[in-house]
């Protein structure tokens, strides 16, 4: 639910400042919103498998495979955006894009990292 709030917020603010500006700085001002969004609730919530301890830095889901999902999401994303020829001919559409590969990589890093920390503890299922 978070998730469909958080693109929400980002979107409405998009179309809000992209009509207050003319400039491309909606496109932005989205991203942003997304990519604080994505922070926040990536140290907020936490798996049944994880203590209340902070998050490692690298850490962004509980489980590898939902960041293998993510980080397909936003490699979509970024792949979308920057072969769009309306989007990718600004300056802005750039920044998104970047903004989505830099998410997608993320939790990438994140879904290898923690499949690696489970083969470890876990040497017969490797």
């Amino acid at each position: 639910m978070l998730v469909v709030l958080g693109y929400t917020v980002s979107i409405v603010a998009g179309i809000i400042v992209e009509l207050a500006t003319h400039s491309g700085w909606g496109v932005v001002v989205s991203s942003g919103i997304v990519l604080a969004f994505v922070v926040v609730l990536s140290r907020l919530f936490r798996g049944g498998n994880e203590s209340d301890e902070p998050r490692s830095w690298w850490r962004m889901t509980a489980y590898p495979t939902a960041g293998y999902v993510l980080a397909g999401w936003f490699l979509l994303q970024a792949v979308g955006t920057m072969t769009s020829s309306v989007v990718a001919a600004a300056p802005a559409g750039w920044v998104c894009g970047v903004v989505s590969l830099v998410l997608a990589l993320a939790y990438l890093v994140s879904a290898v990292r923690l499949t690696a920390t489970g083969r470890s503890r876990n040497p017969a299922r490797a």
